[in-house]
């Protein structure tokens, strides 16, 4: 008898530590799974690229789709509205036509058709700084125009929009706001754009013939104050004002879900009726609805970029040298050499996993120096 219950002892000792083991691996994929980043090679970076999605035309029920805050999660959106297809196609400037002299700072445009539809295309100009993130210059969509729309089809930023950060990663947090003018029925109107967006939860994602991927999901609150300039006494409406300033008239607020994917870039969107009050996180109603199915993405690299802007400024007794962080970059190794050549020795200054530097021996002569990116 206590030789049997010795063995059910070491069994149930044995079974627990193959337990815990599992729980160890499985939290550790737990961990694993919320570091994925999100950085500018994931995004559509250069001319040819594109995607396409299905649509939803008109308002459709997401309720239960959402998901809330943190993670792991599985949002399976394999399965849901298709009835439009759209189109995002990334072109040089030039390819926009005469429309690009409108943004001139804008080195990259999407281009939005609606397959087998009426609408015109729409194109957002756009600048994916490595470093930096995505900076849009402006809009051009004919469909914002109409008997009761606004006059003209382009929307110039002013300044430019920072919409998606470099390095986008679980718990991040950044804000934007822009102005742009234009007019409806000739009288003068300016649109104040502000957001405010976290990445708020992570897990898996899986789409219409694509499959299944980890994924980051973005939850950003977007308001727009619109102000009228009206006309001075004695003036027609359709008469632009000689003076006067501008009247609040209305504020709209409208809440965008993203799901964020390695070497895919925005993968899922939804987003939320607009209100007078800003939407809560889990809204039931959907005012639009759009889900990647195809895209030629290339798949990013690993390794780390190279600095490209060392800059050296001398002290009194100090030198201070200091660079942006390229992509995949995590740590920086600081080398100097007093004679350039191929049978330079360079010797190591410091490893930092900072975006600067000193060296304070300045007094031993010239020296040249090179930063060297580290995973």
């Amino acid at each position: 008898m206590a030789r049997d219950a010795k063995l059910r002892h070491n069994l149930k000792v044995t079974f627990m530590k193959r337990i815990l083991a599992a729980f160890v691996a499985l939290t550790g994929l737990t961990s694993l799974r919320a570091q994925i980043t999100i950085n500018s090679l994931d995004m559509f970076y250069a001319p040819g690229q594109y995607y396409r999605s299905y649509a939803a035309d008109g308002e459709v029920s997401v309720q239960g789709l959402l998901g809330g805050v943190g993670g792991p999660q599985n949002w399976n959106f394999s399965t849901g509205p298709q009835d439009a297809v759209f189109r995002f196609d990334y072109l040089d400037p030039e390819d926009a036509g005469a429309i690009a002299s409108l943004f001139p700072e804008a080195k990259l445009v999407e281009r939005k058709q609606v397959e087998n539809g009426t609408v015109g295309d729409a194109w957002l100009f756009l600048d994916q700084q490595f470093g930096k993130g995505r900076m849009a210059y402006g809009f051009y969509d004919p469909a914002i125009t109409g008997p009761v729309g606004l006059d003209d089809p382009a929307g110039i930023f002013d300044p430019p929009l920072l919409d998606f950060p470099e390095g986008i990663t679980l718990g991040r947090s950044w804000s934007g706001g822009t102005v742009f003018l234009n007019s409806m029925l000739g009288a003068e109107m300016r649109m104040t754009y502000t957001s405010s967006a976290t990445a708020d939860a992570y897990g898996i994602v899986t789409l219409p013939k694509l499959g299944f991927m980890e994924c980051i999901r973005v939850n950003e609150l977007v308001s727009t104050l619109y102000e009228i300039k009206f006309p001075d006494a004695g003036e027609d409406l359709g008469t632009a004002s000689t003076g006067g300033e501008f009247t609040p008239v209305a504020e709209y607020y409208v809440r965008n879900l993203y799901w964020m994917a390695k070497d895919r870039g925005i993968v899922v969107q939804i987003t939320s009726r607009e209100s007078a009050t800003p939407p809560p996180d889990e809204f039931a109603t959907a005012a639009q609805f759009v889900r990647m199915f195809e895209t030629n993405h290339p798949k990013g690299s690993t390794d780390p970029w190279p600095v490209t802007d060392l800059s050296i400024t001398l002290g009194e007794s100090q030198v201070l040298l200091g660079w942006t962080k390229p992509l995949n970059a995590t740590s920086f190794r600081v080398e100097h050499t007093g004679a350039l050549g191929p049978d330079a020795v360079w010797t190591t200054l410091t490893t930092t996993t900072s975006n600067f530097a000193l060296d304070d021996r300045v007094a031993e002569g010239a020296r040249h120096y090179r930063v060297v990116s580290l995973p």
